[in-house]
């Protein structure tokens, strides 16, 4: 059996009716966007436990409710990753109460939030 070496916890993050993401801006290279999460930690109490402290430190925002609806894994060394992926909805944000250590530190770049518009659901005929 091989070892689990990494858990990550990320948002499928809608807010009303826009997809939330994160632009990372860092020297030297392209910006990129990512979902919204990061690793669990060891005091985490469960994976969706680690969401809900990820969305708070990167957003200063509450989830209103979370589904766990994919899961991806990795070959790293040492063992496997899995990225555990969420379907969720924002109940509030406040990016001023964001308190991630990435933000402390200037040489991990710029994390911008970013909104886009969701695609139109299929309608029913």
């Amino acid at each position: 059996m091989t070892d689990i070496v990494k858990r990550n916890a990320r948002a499928i993050l809608l807010d009303g009716d826009e997809l939330v993401l994160i632009k990372r801006i860092k020297p030297g290279r392209e910006p990129y966007w990512v979902s919204v999460g990061g690793g669990v930690e060891a005091d985490d109490a469960t994976i969706e436990a680690a969401l809900h402290r990820e969305v708070f430190e990167e957003l200063g925002g509450k989830l209103e409710r979370a589904e766990l609806v994919h899961l991806i894994t990795d070959e790293l060394e040492g063992g496997v990753g899995v990225q555990h992926i969420f379907a969720a909805r924002l109940e509030s944000m406040d990016l001023a109460a964001r308190t991630g250590t990435e933000f402390a530190k200037p040489e991990r770049g710029g994390y911008e939030v970013v909104r886009c518009p969701s695609p139109p659901r299929p309608s029913a005929s």
